[in-house]
């Protein structure tokens, strides 16, 4: 079969413009989303992307705290509001 029109390749499948804006991306890393995703902070996520914005692990339990915007887990929260503190001091 013969394409006329453009594509990118995504995990090594060829994905047409046309169905490339109608799919849903990952806030994380931008791609389009075709398997089990996480709905959470008023966006989608790959599962393999919604981790702590610190230190990059799942959040156990799903369980995650929002700081500037981010998830966190529970010990990274509260390490990235410390910094934040100091910052200011």
């Amino acid at each position: 079969t013969q394409i006329n029109e453009t594509f990118r390749v995504e995990n090594g499948f060829p994905i047409c413009d046309k169905c490339d804006s109608l799919s849903i991306t990952c806030k994380k890393c931008g791609c389009s989303i075709s398997e089990t995703f996480v709905e959470a902070m008023e966006s989608v996520w790959h599962q393999k992307c919604f981790v702590c914005a610190a230190c990059n692990d799942p959040f156990p339990g799903g369980v995650f705290y929002v700081f500037e915007n981010k998830p966190y887990d529970r010990d990274c929260y509260w390490g990235a509001r410390l910094d934040a503190v100091n910052r200011v001091h």
